[in-house]
């Protein structure tokens, strides 16, 4: 009696591979489960990221116009409760840097009336 093969043994062979595809089932829901939480998560930082990167781009876009604008808008900007001349006064011209330029003018233009004479001269 012993010996007889019980219908047990055929059965848990079916049970076991029941249970092996149950068993890959269940891991692959778990393996799915995770992947939509990670999703979900992504899913609910991606404005975050947008607004991050956005800001990143925008970082040196706004850096590069201000100094340019500054530049140029500066002067514009400047408080001219001194008047129009506030400017100048700003940047004055030494007065030897004047008498400087005045002095070359002067020998600039006996240079040109001596040669405008010596070409006369050579005409007539």
């Amino acid at each position: 009696m012993a010996n007889k093969p019980t219908p047990r043994k055929s059965g848990s062979k079916a049970d076991d591979a029941v249970r092996s595809e149950q068993r890959k089932l269940l891991e692959m829901q778990e393996e799915l489960r995770r992947k939509q939480e990670e999703l979900q998560r992504v899913i609910e930082e991606a404005p975050t990221r947008i607004r991050e990167r956005r800001k990143k781009q925008r970082e040196p876009v706004i850096l590069k116009v201000s100094t340019s604008a500054a530049s140029r808008v500066g002067p514009a900007l400047r408080d001219k409760r001194n008047g129009a001349d506030a400017a100048r006064r700003r940047n004055p011209v030494r007065k030897s840097e004047r008498n400087l330029a005045r002095v070359q003018f002067v020998i600039l233009c006996l240079i040109l009336l001596t040669i405008g004479f010596l070409i006369w001269r050579s005409i007539s």
